[in-house]
């Protein structure tokens, strides 16, 4: 007995299914690119990483000109106590003597070089500091323009939003028309193949895997008697 052909309105909505599905696979890779754009704005981040990163460097030379100074002041102690005790007069050994003249060298040199750091590093706060309020400024300029950027990213969004609710609606009126025993194959195959259950035959072929399609999946085809499995992968197969 010959197979009943599926009536023109279910063959339609079998090939609209397909066609929607493709849609909302390309659909949904933008709408995750209009998503990130809207979330966040490339240009205010690095601007907010830029002058984040100028504070930090500002901090660690403000941090590193107190350690220098700190030190300065240790020094500037021990130097007065190395004198005090050469002035003294109670050091009576001459090695003794010797020894307060060798540290009193050695921190005289150690006082010199940490002058000549902390001027070092002075300046380059200095530098840094003056060049702040340009960062600041350049940041506060981004992000105004960035509120501009963000308001045309949201109405892109929703646009996307629109369009992949658009196209949900119409796989769910097509499915409502597709038989039970194709909407059960359909379901179960829509997760595992990322949302692309179908696969054209052509010239014989599945499109998706390459296997051969028996001629009897494409009669049916033809015939639209039915809408056959690919034997390898599985994809429901509609003519090429």
């Amino acid at each position: 007995m010959a197979e009943t052909p599926l009536s023109p309105e279910v063959w339609d909505a079998v090939r609209t299914l397909a066609f929607q599905d493709g849609e909302r696979v390309a659909v949904a890779a933008t709408l995750q690119a209009a998503k990130a754009r809207a979330a966040a704005d490339a240009e205010l981040e690095a601007a907010k990483a830029v002058f984040a990163a100028a504070g930090r460097e500002l901090a660690s030379a403000s941090a590193e000109r107190r350690a220098q100074e700190a030190r300065l002041e240790d020094l500037v102690a021990k130097l007065k106590r190395t004198e005090e005790r050469l002035a003294s007069g109670q050091l009576h050994h001459e090695r003794e003597i010797l020894a307060a003249q060798a540290e009193l060298i050695r921190l005289q040199t150690d006082q010199q070089e940490a002058e000549a750091a902390w001027m070092d590093t002075t300046s380059r706060e200095e530098q840094l500091a003056a060049k702040l309020p340009e960062a600041r400024a350049a940041l506060a300029l981004v992000e105004s323009e960035a509120v501009e950027r963000m308001a045309e990213a949201k109405v892109a969004l929703r646009a996307v939003e629109e369009r992949m609710s658009g196209i949900d609606r119409a796989r769910r009126q097509a499915a409502q028309l597709v038989p039970p025993d194709i909407q059960k194959r359909y379901l179960a195959l829509y997760t595992r193949t990322g949302g692309r259950p179908f696969a054209l035959a052509v010239a014989g072929e599945c499109s998706n895997c390459h296997a051969s399609v028996p001629a009897a999946a494409v009669q049916q085809l033809r015939a639209h008697t039915g809408v056959p499995s690919c034997q390898r992968c599985g994809r429901l197969l509609l003519a090429g």
